[in-house]
């Protein structure tokens, strides 16, 4: 009896072991346990996003161990999240691309959308061959899908990766018809971007007064949905073009513009375009 007695301590001294590293409650299921690391990341994101890492990839081990498919795409996505966050951009293209590998056959809206955030990363990554061919495989499932807004953003997607390699012409019809079908579909804020790109470009072919028409257009677009920043790229833009153009005055007033904007917001990237 005094034997069996020192067993049954001994088990209970592992399983109360087990459960005091797994840094959960005690009988805390691993369903329980994988909810819980991963709602503690997503509240982390912002302020730790290390920490976010951290569980997501811990998360995806239990998710994994238990064939968990759904927690461990979950916790892939927060992992690619916490590593955009961190501008750690090689590994969050990697993630992003092991994440879509992992996807079912019937998931056809979530591959689109990852594809073309996976496109943005390799964007923001300069790797502009992997950026066209994720973006236009992603606009292709999208447009079969009728995902208007994915198609809106791939499209905006496909414009920018165009713009950065000099394809002026391209460049214009993807922003155009993001342009067009976030009017559509009544998204006034893309609608302005979208039109303020095709300013941009045009602006880099040295034909200002097309661009000011256009960034002109889109500046009253931004007005109407009180976008910041989209105003304050608009008359940072509209103050350099009339700058070139010799008028000094007008120019002086768009950047002042764009700078009382730019006060009203904490995105030091855009305050340091004036």
């Amino acid at each position: 009896m005094h034997h069996a007695g020192g067993l049954r301590i001994l088990c209970a001294l592992v399983i109360l072991a087990g459960v005091l590293q797994a840094g959960g409650p005690a009988g805390e299921t691993v369903t329980a346990r994988i909810n819980r690391m991963l709602r503690e990341g997503r509240s982390l994101l912002a302020s730790e996003p290390e920490k976010t890492l951290q569980l997501a990839r811990e998360a995806r081990s239990a998710a994994k161990a238990a064939a968990d498919f759904d927690r461990e795409l979950e916790a892939l996505n927060l992992a690619g999240d916490a590593l955009k966050g961190m501008n750690r951009l090689p590994e969050a293209i990697a993630n992003q691309t092991e994440l879509i590998g992992l996807l079912k056959p019937s998931q056809l809206r979530q591959k689109a959308m990852l594809l073309i955030d996976l496109g943005y990363l390799q964007f923001m990554a300069a790797e502009y061959e992997p950026a066209l061919r994720s973006a236009l495989a992603g606009l292709r499932l999208a447009e079969q899908l009728h995902e208007t807004q994915a198609v809106i953003n791939a499209q905006f997607l496909v414009g920018v990766v165009h713009r950065n390699t000099g394809d002026n012409a391209r460049a214009i019809e993807s922003f155009r018809e993001a342009a067009r079908l976030a009017e559509e579909s009544g998204d006034a804020t893309m609608q302005g971007r979208a039109l303020n790109e095709v300013g941009n470009v045009l602006m880099a072919q040295r034909k200002y007064v097309e661009s000011l028409s256009i960034k002109q257009e889109a500046l009253v677009l931004a007005r109407g949905q009180a976008d910041i920043l989209g105003m304050a790229s608009c008359n940072a833009d509209m103050g350099s073009i009339h700058l070139v153009m010799g008028n000094r005055e007008i120019a002086l007033n768009h950047y002042l513009d764009a700078h009382r904007l730019l006060q009203r917001t904490s995105n030091e990237r855009e305050k340091g375009i004036i």
